[in-house]
């Protein structure tokens, strides 16, 4: 067995991983490769048995803005392993190497866990930290904003313009750096939600689910307002849930996320205080 890392350009090796991760998570990683947004940001690291990947835990390296404070991060995802290597200590094996590389050089580890390993990664120091989505009440004034749907084709440029450069979302909470995590949510998980909102210069992505708006980030290369933005979605209902952090969250209702899907852990190797109610953006989670 041997650990190999950071392979993305190694056809073999990339292919073996996209075939764990299609058969674990039915994911692919391929079309995100070939379109360049695979960086260097996001790391493998893997143990390799006959040039076949049979367990993985994946770095994405980034910033959080937190009250105000630039706090280097590592997002840890893709944690996987092949069914006939599992029980092997593969997975924590993998993530001390990632500990002894970026202790030094990170302020905390984060990772979204399901319920199946809720009491794996407190054994690493982990801590569960609790997230909120935030609502908002729109008003039911009518206005002569349109939203333009974005192609992903066509407009391939204007959203690396926008992710590439825009500003944070948040004083409060927010991440940076995220281009790469950005567009693999574009190409694979809102292809069909995406909105430019012309008047505020903006990416709107949302879903309208039971005439409830879902609001799940917000773009710009300039610094725009919230209420400002999310004009253009008043026509489409009254209530708005936000799933990111809005400055001055105190002005929203908060909503406690109970479930024990994509739970948030977090490791710290330097003081951080987090916000009393936040939410990760849900476009830079890996």
């Amino acid at each position: 067995m041997e650990f190999v890392k950071n392979y993305k350009d190694q056809l073999t090796l990339r292919q073996s991983f996209n075939d764990l991760a299609s058969s674990t998570f039915g994911i692919q990683f391929e079309k995100w490769y070939k379109r360049g947004y695979w960086n260097e940001r996001y790391i493998p690291y893997s143990f390799v048995v006959n040039n076949k990947v049979i367990a993985n835990v994946s770095v994405n390296v980034l910033t959080l803005l937190i009250n105000g404070e630039s706090k280097k991060a590592v997002q840890i995802g893709t944690v996987m392993t092949d069914d006939q290597y599992r029980n092997k200590g593969l997975s924590k094996a993998l993530l001390q190497k990632v500990f002894e590389d970026y202790d030094k050089q990170v302020d905390l580890y984060y990772l979204f866990a399901n319920h199946t390993v809720l009491d794996f990664y407190p054994k690493f120091g982990f801590s569960r930290r609790k997230e909120h989505l935030f609502s908002k009440k729109l008003p039911t004034k009518q206005h002569d904003k349109t939203l333009r749907k974005i192609n992903l084709e066509k407009d391939i440029y204007l959203l690396e313009d926008y992710s590439t450069n825009r500003k944070p979302l948040s004083q409060t909470f927010s991440s940076l750096h995220t281009e790469g995590i950005n567009f693999f949510h574009f190409l694979h998980v809102f292809s069909n939600d995406l909105y430019y909102d012309e008047s505020c210069e903006s990416i709107l992505i949302y879903k309208v689910i039971d005439s409830e708006i879902h609001l799940f980030d917000c773009i710009s290369k300039r610094e725009v307002a919230l209420d400002e933005q999310i004009q253009a979605l008043s026509a489409l209902g009254e209530n708005m849930y936000i799933h990111f952090t809005p400055d001055q969250p105190e002005n929203y209702r908060v909503h406690p996320i109970d479930s024990t899907d994509d739970v948030l852990f977090v490791k710290t190797t330097s003081p951080c205080e987090f916000p009393h109610y936040f939410k990760h953006p849900v476009t830079s989670q890996a």
